[in-house]
């Protein structure tokens, strides 16, 4: 399966970030990650025979050979799903924790009805500042203000438009839902996509 760096990155590319070649600082900070991470990225592209790499003087690029729907259709099956972890807390402001994600964000592409209790979605890195600061605990079945927070292998602030995570890696978190509602959505989110 494809490194968690990697997926970012890819999942960035086929959503229209950084056209053409790219130069890896760039890229690593479009991302916020490093440049150490980039690096290893593209020899994973190159060995996976998605990019080819080159150097224009002293900096390395990033040449995609696929993009797009063929660029999704070449590694769907490699990519995972986000989602490291799942903690319901007790919170009363979720826009203070990330964007929304699950069936919180599928509501927002589809039709799906939002569930009663929201998702939220947070880089796996800073779950514990984030609960250290804002005093998070766990909820209670006696807490009405209960939010449902998904820590990330990537951040998921980056990708996310209008406070809502990216399509893909949404579809990637919730497809092979055993709720069929839930998964029909999924499909009719993907089958919506602009490529």
């Amino acid at each position: 399966s494809i490194s968690p760096t990697t997926q970012f990155l890819l999942l960035a590319i086929m959503q229209g970030r950084g056209l053409g070649d790219l130069n890896l600082t760039e890229l690593a900070d479009d991302l916020g990650v490093s440049i150490m991470s980039i690096s290893r990225t593209l020899d994973e592209l190159e060995a996976l025979q998605l990019a080819k790499a080159h150097h224009v003087g002293r900096q390395r690029r990033l040449h995609m050979l696929l993009r797009g729907q063929k660029l999704w259709e070449a590694v769907q099956a490699q990519l995972q799903s986000p989602v490291r972890k799942v903690r319901v807390v007790y919170a009363q402001d979720g826009e203070k924790i990330g964007p929304l994600a699950g069936t919180s964000a599928l509501a927002r592409y589809t039709m799906l009805a939002p569930p009663r209790t929201e998702t939220r979605a947070i880089l796996a890195a800073s779950w514990k500042s984030l609960a250290a600061a804002d005093t998070l605990r766990p909820a209670t079945a006696f807490d009405d203000e209960r939010i449902e927070v998904q820590t990330w292998t990537y951040d998921p602030r980056i990708l996310a438009r209008n406070g809502v995570i990216d399509p893909l890696s949404l579809y990637l978190s919730v497809r092979g839902s055993p709720d069929e509602r839930v998964a029909q959505a999924a499909e009719e989110l993907l089958e919506r996509f602009e490529w």
